[in-house]
């Protein structure tokens, strides 16, 4: 399957809960499938095509606080458009943004929706953003063929606001092996 991963900061993940998010999730994918991750030159400290076995694509944006997200996601977006992959898969409301695209331009690739947070309730972001950011929850929720929801509240969130059954999946920890030891 060929899996395109739009709305991440990049690979590998120097910081950011969705990075890492996007970071496990695309390495283990990418053992039985042809994943690509979108990536930020200003994110990555190399310019990396592939981290392993994961494909890393830099499309350009303009990176200021408002602009940065919605320009990489645009310019990723029309990227993905002419690749043929089976699955996009957008991270965060603000990406899902523009999920209507894929879905118009490109009615047999899957659109999947990751909605790990309710972006707009966070202090930074001005009323433009918000309202942008408010859209992009709508449009997670609408234009997705199926939309992943990280928490139970997110889910029921989803359900009570955009009458959208979503699959409830948690973020997670990687197993680690333990040995118990004595204490001394």
């Amino acid at each position: 399957m060929k899996i395109a991963m739009i709305g991440q900061k990049g690979i590998p993940a120097l910081y950011g809960g969705v990075e890492k998010h996007v970071h496990d999730l695309s390495v283990r994918l990418a053992k039985n499938n042809d994943v690509t991750v979108y990536s930020r030159k200003w994110y990555s400290k190399n310019l990396n095509t592939n981290f392993e076995g994961v494909n890393i694509l830099y499309t350009p944006t303009i990176h200021t606080k408002h602009l940065d997200a919605i320009v990489h996601t645009f310019t990723a977006t029309i990227h993905a458009l002419f690749q043929k992959y089976d699955v996009i898969h957008y991270h965060g409301v603000g990406p899902s943004l523009l999920s209507w695209i894929p879905r118009i331009f490109a009615p047999k690739t899957k659109v999947v929706t990751t909605f790990h947070s309710i972006d707009r309730y966070h202090q930074k972001w001005n009323f433009i953003a918000k309202f942008a950011l408010r859209l992009g929850e709508k449009t997670a929720c609408t234009f997705a063929h199926k939309t992943i929801s990280v928490s139970e509240s997110i889910k029921l969130y989803c359900l009570n606001e955009f009458n959208k059954e979503t699959v409830y999946i948690p973020n997670g920890v990687n197993e680690i092996n333990h040995e118990v030891g004595s204490e001394k």
